[in-house]
């Protein structure tokens, strides 16, 4: 299992060396599927990738058209234009996949049955007819309509030029789509009320042919059904991201502070975690920093940055002397560690930690059973005030 993880990550940073077969000539659009970069949200559609940056510590992984999985890892701005062979890499995301499912992330994809069901290759495709929403089908789907919460029935739907109107009883909850009407790519049909009168705008997008999941998957979102396709973007995401953190400055991985200026930091993960952070001062000492009077305690939620101070924590930071370097060293954990911690790693008063305390911080989290850690640092240099 540990092999085929480093396989995994091997390949995975290859990738975003030499990008995916669908990045070359064709410039293909992708989906976002994690990523660690402020303002980068899962399923942000990437139209143009020249314009695609990934800042500096931080990561990002892309859903190709094709179905491939693409890692980048920044400063990189623009994606690679070189092409990736494709043999051997439909094998690679099976390996990934199989590595990198656990128990935890099983548990996260069960549940209910959702308001509109999602498809993929060749499943059926269930419209609900009481809202407007775009669907997408493939040569071997097959269509059925159906009401799900509408306070009277439709009375059916029609094509929007008028030339058919497909009518049910009120004793019908659902209904097939005539195998006699083919649905053209762009379809679009208007759901009728029991006055006959426009409710609801349904449209059809049909897919090419397709290999795999992952590319009904990035086809689907990429032509507007990101509702049919969600779930299966988001157990896909979970299948391929390895927890992660930016840490970065508001002015920028490399900054210079001048003793006593104010300190802005910023911490995004790709994961559900929570999260604990050192300041670690130019004399030496190790300040805890975060939870400490945070508010919602430890809890990091993906994909959402945290600025300090701000918000969850107004404390302020300062450079603090003497001249040369402040460090910042976060890490996230998969569970909460606050019983199992030092006390002193979770003081409320921003008091310097003990020194044994201060030296053991990449022991005590480096060895905690049980809780992926990600982990992220930041250098600062101090400069002396005045010229």
């Amino acid at each position: 299992m540990e092999e085929c993880r480093r396989l995994a990550r091997r390949v995975l940073c290859a990738a975003a060396v030499l990008a995916g077969s669908a990045f070359g000539a064709r410039g293909q659009d992708a989906v976002l599927l994690s990523s660690t970069a402020p303002g980068q949200a899962p399923g942000m559609v990437i139209a143009d990738g020249r314009s695609f940056a990934v800042p500096d510590g931080a990561i990002a992984i892309l859903l190709l058209r094709s179905g491939e999985v693409l890692k980048i890892a920044g400063p990189s701005r623009g994606l690679p234009k070189a092409p990736m062979p494709r043999s051997g890499f439909s094998a690679f995301l099976s390996e990934l996949s199989r590595a990198q499912t656990t128990d935890e992330v099983t548990a996260a994809t069960r549940g209910g049955p959702s308001r509109i069901d999602g498809a993929s290759v060749g499943e059926a495709v269930v419209v609900d007819v009481d809202h407007s929403a775009t669907y997408c089908i493939d040569g071997s789907s097959a269509l059925r309509l159906r009401r799900v919460g509408a306070a009277d029935w439709p009375r059916g739907v029609r094509r929007l030029d008028g030339s058919r109107v497909i009518v049910w009883q009120a004793s019908e909850p659902e209904l097939r789509w005539p195998t006699d009407l083919g649905m053209a790519d762009g379809e679009r049909l208007e759901v009728l009320d029991g006055a006959g009168a426009g409710r609801a705008i349904l449209t059809f997008r049909r897919l090419s042919v397709l290999q795999s999941e992952s590319a009904w998957t990035a086809q689907a979102v990429l032509l507007g059904c990101s509702t049919q396709a969600s779930a299966k973007l988001q157990e896909l995401a979970r299948t391929v991201t390895t927890p992660a953190l930016y840490l970065a400055s508001d002015r920028g991985r490399n900054p210079t502070y001048r003793i006593g200026e104010p300190l802005k930091i910023v911490i995004q993960s790709n994961v559900d975690g929570y999260l604990y952070c050192f300041l670690r001062q130019g004399d030496g000492s190790t300040v805890p920093i975060f939870p400490a009077r945070a508010a919602d305690g430890a809890r990091l939620e993906a994909h959402v940055p945290l600025w300090i101070p701000g918000r969850r924590l107004a404390a302020e930071l300062r450079a603090a002397a003497p001249r040369g370097t402040n460090e910042i060293h976060c890490y996230l954990a998969g569970r909460n560690l606050h019983s199992e911690l030092p006390s002193a790693m979770l003081d409320q008063d921003f008091t310097p930690l003990p020194n044994d305390a201060a030296r053991s911080l990449e022991k005590v989290f480096g060895t905690t059973k049980g809780a992926r850690i990600a982990a992220a640092s930041l250098f600062l240099k101090v400069e002396a005030n005045g010229r």
